[in-house]
């Protein structure tokens, strides 16, 4: 029994010491065996052959057994430690992963750090000719600290402390390399000479990764910048090329229709007032295509503001169609509409633009004579009008892009801008509605506005 008491002290002592001490426990363990059990008792002197053996083996299994122990604990240590690095490493890889800006690859880095290791850091990234460390950084660099992160980055190599170049400075300055170029530079204070090797490993792969996602980032900007320049280009000379056309042809025709009436100063009644309705036409065309640039422009920046107010939705298709009635001339138009006043919130000139706006849509893109249908209902939470007509419908493949600004569906014919359809759908979103565009099965395309209701109708007198 003595015996397993001293093996299990052994092996106890080695799941929480070291080497050095268990060995000491096996020596001072079998020392006291001897001493105060084997004969004779109270002296280190061994009588009998088969007592020192017996030690012998003893000892030789409690410390072998103290070491297999003390092994299996530091593996199962630095399993742990490496498991922690790994979760460290797999987490800042989750947090950059979600990370849409600089600022915020930043900030996740340093805040892994801190979690990871418990140190202040910073990161320090070049603007112009110039390596600037960015504000949201824990450690504040000091003139000799910012040279030796200029060093770093400029060579592409570690520096500072517990490195071989410029080991005199108070932090670890890691590079942040990808196979393109160098993007900043990692500096993290350290107060010991020599960092562990697992502790420089896990700042080196923060490092690596903090690099590439950065870099990405870089891309990513450098693409997105690309694009919109294109996309400007694209859209300007669409712009001049369709509004060049739109502004051209009523002032040509408002300019011919003057100068005819200037000429003609004798004429019957009925020449002059056919000149000057031409005249009063091109303008009104005039007139609505600077509107709709100008309602393009406030809509890009966020002015439109609906002034909501209970309005009869009869009379609001009634003044679209009257205000559109030239347009809609060699149209009939068939309204569907409930028999008494229908009334919902909305911004009363906001919605008779965007009706209007699809009521000459549809007669510019049918053929004379092609029926043009409206038709309104209230139902629990929404009001919903639909413009319908029985015309050559959309094309498929331009369904999903017939409401981008300046797109035209090929073949349509000559005039607008294209921004007629833009406008209908920003208008109706500011009610925080939406728009939907299709074709309809027996032929003709379909336009359906949705303008959320919130609150109950009023009753009426």
């Amino acid at each position: 029994v003595a015996g397993y008491g001293f093996l299990v002290a052994v092996v106890a002592s080695a799941l929480v010491v070291g080497r050095g001490p268990v060995l000491f426990a096996g020596a001072l363990g079998a020392a006291a065996w001897n001493f105060l059990l084997l004969p004779p008792r109270f002296t280190f002197h061994l009588q009998q052959r088969e007592d020192a053996f017996l030690l012998g083996t003893q000892l030789l299994v409690a410390l072998l057994l103290g070491q297999l122990v003390a092994r299996i604990r530091i593996q199962r240590e630095a399993e742990r430690r490496r498991e922690q690095r790994s979760a460290a490493l797999d987490d800042l890889t989750r947090s950059l992963a979600e990370c849409g800006s600089r600022d915020e690859i930043v900030w996740q880095v340093i805040a892994g750090i801190d979690r990871t290791c418990g140190v202040p850091a910073t990161v320090c990234l070049p603007t112009g000719n110039r390596l600037v460390a960015h504000p949201d950084g824990t450690f504040a660099l000091d003139e000799s600290e910012a040279g030796v992160a200029d060093w770093s980055f400029r060579q592409q190599r570690p520096a500072g402390r517990s490195t071989d170049n410029l080991p005199g400075a108070r932090a670890l300055h890691l590079p942040l390399v990808t196979e393109r170029r160098t993007v900043g530079v990692l500096v993290i204070p350290i107060a010991e000479s020599t960092l562990p090797t697992a502790q420089r490993e896990l700042l080196e792969s923060f490092a690596r990764q903090a690099a590439l996602v950065l870099d990405r980032e870089d891309l990513r900007s450098t693409a997105e910048r690309s694009r919109l320049a294109a996309e400007s280009d694209r859209l300007s000379r669409t712009l001049l090329s369709s509004i060049s056309h739109e502004l051209r042809t009523p002032l040509a025709a408002s300019t011919s229709a003057a100068t005819a009436l200037a000429n003609t100063p004798s004429g019957s009644s009925e020449q002059r007032q056919s000149l000057l309705d031409e005249i009063q036409q091109a303008n009104a065309r005039l007139n609505r295509v600077i509107g709709n640039l100008l309602d393009a422009t406030r809509l890009e920046s966020g002015q439109v503001r609906p002034r909501l107010d209970w309005h009869d939705v009869r009379d609001l298709v009634q003044g679209c169609l009257q205000e559109r009635r030239r347009e809609l001339a060699h149209h009939p138009v068939t309204l569907d509409l409930p028999p008494g006043p229908m009334l919902a919130r909305l911004d009363y000139s906001l919605v008779q633009h965007a009706l209007g706006n699809l009521l000459s849509n549809a007669a510019a893109h049918t053929p004379p004579g092609t029926a043009i249908k409206v038709s309104a209902q209230r139902e629990p939470t929404e009001l919903v009008l639909t413009v319908s007509d029985a015309g050559p419908g959309i094309p498929p493949d331009h369904l999903h892009r017939i409401f981008d600004r300046f797109h035209r569906v090929p073949g349509t014919p000559a005039g607008g801008s294209g921004l007629g359809l833009t406008l209908v759908r920003g208008f109706v979103e500011a009610h925080g509605g939406s728009v939907t565009a299709s074709n309809r099965p027996t032929g003709g395309a379909q336009f359906i506005l949705r303008i959320p209701q919130n609150e109950a109708a009023p009753t009426t007198p």
